[in-house]
């Protein structure tokens, strides 16, 4: 899967999921990170400074989103709608959802659907034959710092035979272990 930031080049990435609380991601690029959360610990690495920590988890995947959202840096990519209730986490009562109509996205047929919210607008591309998402292209509204970009989903595995020991975390050789930064949070508040 590629994430294809406006003006930040494209960055790959890979996620795996078992329900109802594991979860890892490995991204490669600027930001390169690797992450799993087990039900008990969120760990994460960062081969660029070749460090690594760790974090009391949720049991769930939406809480182990909701605790990188709130205390680190960076985000899981994809889990808001990787998540066990990803309608509930994203649609609001002030946003209007149509389909758009079919369109060719990389050679595939799909269907296209909007959802549009005083924050962003989120267009959706599902494709017609697996009815898996192709692409999802996000761009918030925000009149201090815009933000756009692209998820294009090059490949499902639904049956990719996924066990707990997948999602064991292995502290990398020689890595420094560092705590989340205290402030992330509140940084993240403020951009």
């Amino acid at each position: 899967t590629e994430i294809l930031n406006e003006g930040a080049g494209t960055t790959k990435f890979e996620v795996g999921i078992l329900r109802p609380g594991f979860i890892r991601a490995t991204v490669d690029g600027d930001l390169a990170f690797h992450m799993v959360s087990d039900g008990v610990n969120l760990s994460w690495f960062e081969p660029n400074s070749n460090s690594y920590g760790v974090l009391k988890s949720a049991p769930t995947i939406d809480g182990a989103v909701d605790i990188v959202k709130s205390h680190l840096s960076f985000g899981f990519p994809v889990g808001d709608i990787l998540a066990n209730e990803a309608y509930a986490r994203n649609i609001r009562s002030d946003t209007a959802v149509t389909y758009a109509g079919t369109a060719q996205v990389g050679g595939h047929a799909v269907d296209h659907v909007k959802l549009e919210s005083p924050r962003a607008t989120v267009d959706l591309f599902v494709d017609q034959e697996s009815h898996l998402l192709h692409k999802l292209v996000l761009t918030t509204k925000d009149s201090k710092k815009p933000y756009h970009y692209e998820v294009a989903f090059a490949s499902w595995d639904l049956n990719a035979g996924l066990t707990p020991p997948d999602f064991v975390f292995h502290k990398p050789a020689g890595a420094e272990r560092i705590d989340p930064p205290a402030d992330a949070a509140a940084k993240k508040r403020v951009e």
